[in-house]
């Protein structure tokens, strides 16, 4: 039996937001409530759930400016938002959402990070 998108949608382990040219939600996984600490209505603009992070996306549609990860730190830990256009902004974007925590953590098991630590220390022993 095919798995159904609505299903990967909900089951992803990070938000997945799609967002109109005009900056009004379309859709809105749980995750990306949970990482913006928000009810998500569809049909609300993102500047009115979190003002920041909705102009940052809204400047990439304007701007053109496909693909752009930024980092957006709060008093109670950050979120990751990458941002892919759809026909480069004209058709919209859709918002992949991380917790900051978990990429950094993730990020520190990088064997080339790891080896790049274990160096440092050993500069810092002698």
């Amino acid at each position: 039996m095919p798995i159904q998108a609505e299903t990967i949608l909900n089951k992803v382990s990070v938000g997945v937001m799609g967002i109109d040219p005009g900056g009004i939600i379309q859709y809105a996984n749980s995750h990306a409530a949970g990482l913006l600490k928000k009810d998500i209505i569809n049909g609300r603009s993102f500047t009115s759930i979190d003002p920041h992070i909705g102009h940052q996306v809204l400047s990439c549609m304007e701007q053109g400016k496909n693909n752009q990860t930024f980092h957006h730190k709060k008093s109670q830990g950050g979120i990751e938002i990458h941002v892919s256009l759809i026909n480069n902004g004209k058709d919209g974007a859709i918002c992949l959402l991380r917790d900051l925590e978990a990429v950094e953590a993730s990020a520190l098991d990088l064997p080339s990070i790891k080896e790049t630590r274990l160096q440092f220390q050993t500069l810092l022993d002698h």
